[in-house]
Order: C-alpha cells, then sequence, then structure tokens
C-alpha cells in the first residue's frame, strides 16, 4: 500500500465523502485570502513585510537580511500551486492521524497538536452539521457566519501547531517532515523526485506559512 491516497484533494472512491475534510480545506482558503487582503489594504507596513522576507531567507545560503518587503504580488496560479501544498499536509494529518487509515506512518504528535486537531476535527463537524441545517431553513445565516470564524480560527490554530514543533530525538516524530518525505516520492520513478521538482514544495509550504 502507498501513502500518496492521504495526499489526494478528492475522496478516495474506496472512502465515504468526506466533508468535514472539505470544511476544513475551505477554511485554510478563507485564511489565507483574509491573509492576502490584509497586505494588500496596506494593514501589514512595510516594514513588517521586511522582516517577513528576512525571516524567510534566513535559511539561505547567505542568510542576510532582505531589504525588500514581502512578495505577494503573486499570480492566481501560483497561489492555487502554494495553497495545494498546505491542503495536502491538512488531508495527510486528518486522515493519517485523526481518521486512523492506513497505511499509518511514524509520527508522533505534541500535545499543542493533538488538541489543535481534535479542536478543528470537532468545529468542522459541529460546522457541517449547521450547513445541513441551513440547507432545511432551520437555521440562522448569523449562527452560520460564527460558526465560520470560530472553525477559521481553530482552522489557523491547528496550522500553527503543525509548524511549533521541535525536533529533538527522531527527525521523523514531526509530522510535517514524515508529510514532505511523502511528498518527494515519484511513484512513475519508483523513487525520489529530483531536486529541481521537489524543492517548489518547500517554497510553498514556507510562503504560506
Amino acid at each position: 500500500m502507498t501513502l500518496k491516497p492521504q495526499l489526494s484533494l478528492s475522496p478516495s472512491r474506496i472512502h465515504e465523502p468526506e466533508p468535514d475534510l472539505v470544511a476544513i480545506l475551505d477554511s485554510l482558503d478563507r485564511l489565507i485570502e483574509q491573509a492576502r487582503d490584509s497586505v494588500l489594504q496596506g494593514k501589514i507596513n512595510a516594514f513588517d513585510q521586511q522582516r517577513i522576507n528576512s525571516f524567510l531567507r534566513s535559511g539561505s545560503r547567505t542568510s542576510k537580511a532582505s531589504d525588500r518587503p514581502l512578495a505577494y504580488k503573486l499570480k492566481e496560479g501560483t497561489y492555487r500551486t502554494y495553497k495545494k501544498a498546505w491542503k495536502q499536509l491538512l488531508c495527510f494529518v486528518f486522515r493519517m492521524v485523526y481518521l486512523e487509515r492506513q497505511p499509518a506512518l511514524h509520527c508522533l504528535l505534541t500535545s499543542a497538536q493533538s488538541a489543535a486537531l481534535d479542536k478543528v476535527a470537532r468545529t468542522a463537524r459541529i460546522f457541517v452539521q449547521r450547513q445541513e441545517l441551513e440547507a432545511s431553513e432551520e437555521s440562522r445565516e448569523g449562527q452560520m457566519q460564527s460558526q465560520q470564524r470560530t472553525l477559521d480560527s481553530a482552522c489557523l490554530r491547528f496550522c500553527i501547531a503543525l509548524l511549533d514543533h521541535c525536533l529533538i530525538r527522531d527527525i521523523f516524530d514531526n509530522i510535517v517532515v514524515g508529510f514532505l518525505a511523502v511528498l518527494g516520492i515519484d511513484t512513475a520513478r519508483k523513487g525520489f523526485q529530483k531536486a529541481t521538482s521537489y524543492t517548489p514544495h518547500f517554497s510553498a509550504l514556507i510562503k504560506i506559512a
């Protein structure tokens, strides 16, 4: 069995529909659009954008502070590609850890990550149930908006928790590292992707973060 299906953005034919996961992915879309709007509307000043860009460059060979603001005026296609990496990460964690689908991969979530995963999963379930009530005209629009904000907050905290994992022993305790390893598998070549085709995944994950 392969772990690749865990990354799919579409439900597998052998599994039931995944409305809760879809709700979480939609929430991620809203969070990213809100972040873009904040920059476009000038809510994040040039100084803060420069600091963010310097942080993104801190792992480079030069590691020099950047004097340029964050590059956010990207094409829509680029944003879709970047968002795909994060959506695949959320699918991977939700299916493998929360739904406990096989095949399993070694990972060790922190207590904060486990709590955040449980929170976003439960919030998504409530949100989907409210949507079903709204379809039957038994729910008010204001209640849905409130529940949507609650879901978005839970999704944001979950994403932050995934990034907040100190590497002490086995690096594959970190589920993001495990995800990146699976993402690098090239089934056609029966091995791993070449560096030139794999590094864009890193860029996408870092840029959205």
